[in-house]
C-alpha cells in the first residue's frame, strides 16, 4: 500500500474504533478501488456485519453496518458528493499556493466559484470530508529525486 493509502485507512480504522460505522464502508470502498490487501480489522469487521445478514438473522445491509440514508434530498447528497473534492482540493491550493489563510474570506471566494454560499463551502470543506483528509497529507513539493551511483 501507498503512504497516502495507509494514512487514509488508518484514519477509516480510528473513526470505526471510535464508533462511526460509515467508516467500515468507506474503507471497503478505498480498497475495493485499490486492489490492495485488506487489513485484519477490516476483514473481521466485515465478517461479523455480513455474517448475521447472509445468515437471516437481520433484514437488510443498513442494520448489518449500522448505517441509514438520514431524511435528506438524493439531489442536495449528489451535489454535496461532487463537490466536496473540488472545494477541497480548490481551498487547500489557494492555501498552499497564494498563502492565504483558512478564512471567511476564503470560503467566500471558493463559494463563488462553485456557485456555492461561503457558509456551504466552509461546511463542504470541513465536515464529513475524506478528500480533505487526502489532500492535506499531499506533500506540497515533489519528492526529491536521488541520482543512482554508476548511471
Amino acid at each position: 500500500m501507498g503512504k497516502l493509502t495507509d494514512l487514509t485507512i488508518e484514519g477509516f480504522r480510528r473513526r470505526f474504533e471510535a464508533g462511526d460505522p460509515k467508516a467500515l464502508l468507506e474503507a471497503l470502498d478505498l480498497f475495493c478501488r485499490s486492489g490492495d490487501k485488506m487489513p485484519l480489522w477490516m476483514r473481521e469487521a466485515l465478517i461479523a456485519r455480513l455474517d448475521p445478514f447472509l445468515r437471516y438473522e437481520i433484514k437488510s445491509l443498513d442494520q448489518a453496518f449500522d448505517v441509514e440514508r438520514k431524511r435528506e434530498r438524493i439531489s442536495s447528497r449528489k451535489m454535496r458528493l461532487a463537490l466536496q473534492p473540488a472545494v477541497a482540493w480548490e481551498v487547500i491550493t489557494l492555501h498552499r499556493e497564494e498563502n492565504l489563510p483558512i478564512d471567511n474570506a476564503l470560503f467566500e471566494r471558493v463559494g463563488k466559484k462553485f456557485n456555492i454560499s461561503m457558509g456551504t463551502a466552509r461546511d463542504f470543506y470541513y465536515n464529513d470530508n475524506p478528500a480533505r483528509k487526502l489532500f492535506e497529507a499531499m506533500p506540497t513539493e515533489p519528492p526529491a529525486t536521488s541520482k543512482l551511483s554508476g548511471r
